[in-house]
């Protein structure tokens, strides 16, 4: 769990019992784990999104924070990793595209009009799918320095009459 007072801490879902509380992260929006593997030896990660903006790498068997990523102008409101890659959305309408091994921001997704809901990026997909809070969807190909140089392309499809709340 998360909240804005910005302490997080993490269940065993089977006993219900408290194993850790990660602190010092500041006002948290949202979280992230599962697939992200920043490098060997370093798979159970809990990634962390700030009302400040900042993107925070914890290794949940030591509870220390490994990485701070600094880039977005607003709070991170959604978070989606696979593999080594992370994708941020923030109320500055950006998806941000980190690189958790080469410890960098990829790649900034932009022409958003509104803050980014959910992110969804599927294992084996080529495909990185944004709803809006503007009610639309936003679909990019997963941007890659070989293929795409220094900028992606992308679509929006904006056919939705409410608001998104998840993709799955």
């Amino acid at each position: 769990t998360c909240s804005l007072d910005g302490l997080t801490k993490c269940f065993d879902l089977e006993s219900f019992s408290l194993i850790s509380i990660f602190e010092g992260m500041g006002s948290l929006r949202c979280l992230g784990s599962g697939g992200v593997d920043c490098s060997e030896g370093q798979q159970s990660m809990l990634l962390a999104g700030s009302s400040s903006g900042d993107l925070f790498v914890y290794d949940i068997r030591t509870s220390r924070c490994v990485m701070t990523y600094k880039g977005h102008q607003d709070a991170i409101l959604c978070i989606q990793g696979r593999d080594s890659k992370v994708w941020t959305g923030g109320d500055d309408c950006t998806v941000r595209q980190w690189d958790l091994r080469e410890n960098r921001q990829e790649h900034v997704y932009t022409g958003l009009s509104d803050g980014v809901k959910a992110i969804s990026v599927g294992a084996g997909q080529d495909k990185v799918t944004v709803a809006s809070m503007d009610r639309s969807v936003y679909v990019w190909p997963v941007w890659e320095r070989a293929k795409h140089g220094l900028s992606g392309g992308g679509g929006q499809f904006d056919d939705n009459n409410e608001r998104l709340a998840c993709l799955a």
